[in-house]
């Protein structure tokens, strides 16, 4: 039977020894597991209650700006039915004394702001009507600051500028670049123009002979169809042959 290699283990107890007494050395409290484990349990629960605290509901909000709004749009309407009943009333009541408070001061100054507001929504509204637009680069406008956050401002101005100065950069070498194929196809066209023009000249000469020939050979042909035979060397000839033949 083997005898166990105690030097081994030995070793392995020194380097567990050491190993403890870095980590105590590091951080005294490494080996406080239960007092670190109360003190995560607690911070756990905190979080938690934390997180309950600041849920804030989901749609309660818009919910609330809508009945805002619409108690605002209440009150401007009484208003108003208010005024057309002193309006219809005339000079009635011209000589009574009113008292205005300040109270009522605020809410006509919220009303008038109210009506401000709905005016200039009313205005992007008709500016952003579907019907009226030429393409698609109103709703891209839109979804592209719904999308990106409002502390990006300065992030999308100087990605705008850097955007703007690409594009510019673009421009710039699609120019040159149609300059430059502009510039290679008036070169290409002044090396074929010459042998162009010169087949050109020979087809035009060539023409030229076979349209003249048969204006020659016509000339050529009239003289024998319809000149004389009674008359000059054709008669003596004819005659010359008639008194051999005697």
């Amino acid at each position: 039977m083997a005898k166990p290699n105690l030097e081994f283990g030995s070793m392995q107890h020194k380097q567990a020894a050491l190993t403890v007494k870095k980590a105590l050395e590091e951080d005294p409290t490494v080996f406080q597991y239960d007092e670190h484990y109360d003190e995560m349990d607690k911070k756990r629960t905190l979080k938690r209650e934390e997180a309950k605290g600041s849920r804030a509901p989901k749609y309660i909000q818009n919910l609330m700006k809508t009945a805002e709004r619409r108690q605002r749009e209440n009150e401007r309407r009484i208003e108003k039915a208010a005024q057309k009943e002193l309006e219809k009333e005339g000079d009635f009541f011209k000589d009574k004394e009113s008292f205005v408070t300040g109270a009522y001061k605020r809410k006509m100054e919220e009303l008038r702001k109210l009506e401000e507001e709905e005016k200039r929504e009313d205005a992007l509204d008709e500016m952003a009507d579907v019907s009226k637009q030429k393409d698609l680069s109103g709703f891209y406008r839109h979804l592209y600051r719904q999308t990106l956050p409002d502390d990006h401002g300065g992030k999308l101005e100087g990605g705008a500028v850097k955007t703007k100065e690409r594009r510019r950069d673009d421009h710039d070498d699609f120019k040159r670049r149609d300059e430059r194929r502009r510039r290679s196809k008036e070169r290409r066209a002044s090396l074929r123009s010459p042998v162009k023009e010169t087949s050109r000249r020979e087809g035009s000469t060539a023409e030229n002979v076979v349209t003249q020939a048969p204006p020659e050979a016509v000339k050529l042909g009239e003289h024998p169809i319809w000149k004389k035979r009674t008359v000059g060397e054709a008669l003596a000839a004819a005659l010359e042959r008639y008194f051999q033949r005697k």
